[in-house]
């Protein structure tokens, strides 16, 4: 089999996964006493019926762009960070206190400090987690759902005493001006962020593809012992791996507090870290299909708010359909026996068909 026949394979049963997810979801609407066709048309209109509607799945899908590409980038380089929802706070703090105790700065100079602040800030959180596993051998997946607990529980501490604006609970001050991010849409809450990811998604899969690093980030992932025998120190790879997703979960936060909220409002993120596991999984493990997945989970979301307003039906359905289409991605045999049973039983009508 060719690479090209094997990469058909692969999108067929992506396309399928999304068609039998789609489908059970169906089913569960009308078990549920709702029109499946009438869900699907609001969700459809809402997601991407008009431009506005295709200006706020865009804007839904920045914040899980980054954190899809901070989950594939560790997970190619053979480590599975869990934290990017504790990065994803970690960075929004930074970029808050960046931008507002930060002053007369020219505008765009604001934001490229705010930003770095996010990176670093969201990359130190990963790095530890990498660090924590090579140094001391602690499972990655346990320590980076610890943090996340860790982070954001803090950052709530320095929204609601240190950092709090008088007034309010949870939030911090407002960032300055000069920090704001250019709104392409502020009626849809879309900002320039959403070049910003896709740009960050186009660098890291030239990374991958074409430098050293990225060779030797995927060299440790695929096969960590062959990756030592040839001289890759696989340990400190995992290490940067992780800064670099971190710092990629930091900006995921820096969008929204410099893009939306213009400030750091405590619990502000609705799960975006875990979502972009789900968009990586959709993604299927190529960087730039991350482009597709984030826009197709963007969509559901916006899709999901026309839904709910509309024909009044729960957002929990769409975040449903979400986990069925992660459940026959993340279990390939699952769409692949029942691709088999559909493929046997069309060869045994044909051998009928002909018999007779």
């Amino acid at each position: 089999m060719n690479i090209t026949s094997e990469r058909l394979q692969t999108l067929f049963r992506l396309i399928f996964s999304l068609f039998l997810a789609l489908a059970i979801g169906g089913l569960l609407f009308l078990i549920s006493g709702y029109s499946p066709l009438s869900a699907y048309a609001a969700i459809f209109k809402g997601a991407i019926g008009s431009p506005g509607a295709i200006m706020t799945s865009l804007s839904q899908a920045t914040p899980i762009l980054f954190t899809g590409l901070a989950f594939l980038v560790a997970y190619k380089s053979g480590v599975l960070n869990i934290g990017a929802e504790g990065q994803l706070y970690a960075g929004a703090m930074a970029a808050a206190i960046a931008g507002a105790y930060l002053k007369g700065l020219p505008l765009w100079l604001h934001i490229i400090i705010s930003l770095l602040a996010a990176i670093v800030a969201g990359g130190i959180c990963g790095a530890i987690i990498g660090v924590l596993k090579v140094r001391f051998g602690a499972q990655e997946v346990i320590t980076s759902i610890m943090m996340n607990t860790i982070i954001i529980n803090f950052t709530g501490y320095l929204a609601n005493f240190p950092l709090k604006d008088e007034g309010t609970i949870g939030q911090t001050i407002q960032i300055q001006s000069s920090s704001i991010l250019p709104a392409l849409s502020t009626r849809h809450q879309l900002t320039i962020a959403i070049f910003i990811a896709a740009i960050a998604i186009v660098l890291m899969n030239y990374v991958f593809k074409k430098t050293v690093l990225g060779y030797e980030m995927e060299a440790s992932g695929k096969n960590p012992r062959s990756a030592k025998t040839a001289g890759i120190n696989t340990g400190k790879i995992s290490i940067i791996a992780m800064f670099i997703s971190g710092g990629i979960a930091g900006l995921a936060g820096a969008s929204i507090v410099l893009g939306v909220n213009h400030r750091f409002i405590n619990g502000f993120s609705s799960g975006y870290g875990f979502d972009g596991v789900a968009v990586a999984s959709l993604a299927g493990g190529n960087i730039l299909s991350l482009l597709l997945s984030g826009f197709f989970f963007g969509a559901l979301n916006a899709g999901a708010m026309t839904v709910n307003r509309v024909a009044k039906i729960p957002f929990d359905f769409v975040v449903v359909i979400q986990a069925l289409v992660i459940i026959f991605i993340a279990a390939p045999k699952i769409t692949q026996n029942i691709i088999s049973r559909f493929k046997k039983n069309d060869t045994r009508r044909k051998k009928t068909w002909k018999t007779s």
